[in-house]
Formats: structure tokens, sequence, C-alpha cells
């Protein structure tokens, strides 16, 4: 099966405080989880990029590229044309700019920013709904 080249992001850039918090930045990024993903979509028979040639199921960042503009571009550069967000977003985020070069599996980064308060999100969907 021919697929569209995919690559994996994890999160490498610290989160950014928003309304004066920071969340946590999970440890490792997520790289084990999109390592999982990128694992199961080449077993699937999907085209999945990765930074190392012949990664190594053992080893999570040999699937997975940062969610820098660096790794953005690395990504770009071994092939990919769409790229998996596995990673914490928000405004700013460098896949915004990457949206005009990529097709995304994943969030807007503003729409995250936006609704990420669970709560709040939840407050506006209750006014909405009484309206």
């Amino acid at each position: 099966m021919k697929t569209a080249p995919v690559a994996l992001l994890y999160q490498a850039l610290p989160p950014p405080l928003i309304d004066g918090l920071r969340k946590d930045a999970k440890p490792g990024g997520y790289s084990d989880g999109g390592a999982d993903i990128a694992f199961a979509l080449r077993s699937a028979g999907l085209n999945v990029v990765t930074p190392a040639p012949a990664p190594d199921p053992s080893k999570a960042l040999d699937w997975v590229f940062p969610d820098t503009v660096e790794g953005i571009r690395s990504a770009g550069a071994a092939g990919a044309s769409v790229l998996w967000a596995n990673t914490v977003l928000f405004e700013g985020h460098p896949l915004e700019t990457a949206m005009v070069d990529f097709d995304i599996v994943g969030q807007l980064p503003a729409a995250m920013q936006a609704f990420d308060d669970k709560f709040e999100t939840n407050h506006l969907l209750a006014k909405l709904a009484c309206r």
C-alpha cells in the first residue's frame, strides 16, 4: 500500500506560560507513545519516516522527531509530507507555520490552547447548551 510519508513529533519544546501557569512536561515528551504509534503504523504497511535509518524498536527516539523548528525541518528533509503531532500544542507552536508545507494529524495549536483548560471548556459548553 502506497501512503503519504508520515513522521511522528514528540514534545521537545518546554510548555509555555499560559495565564501565569506552566504545565509540567512529561518526561520524554511523549516520545514513547509516538514511537509506539510509528511502529504500529509501519507494521500496518504505512510509509513512516524516522530519524534513524533502521529504527530500533527499543529506542523511542529512533522513531520520532522533536516538535522544534529544526525537528520539523528534519522530518521534511527525510521525506515526510504528513506530521503526526503527538505533542503538547499551543499558540505560536512551530507546527503553525509548518501547516502550509505538511498535512497534519492532530489539533490546531491555537484551538488546543483555547480549549485545554477542561473546567473552562466545560463551563463554556454548558453556557452554550443553555441558549
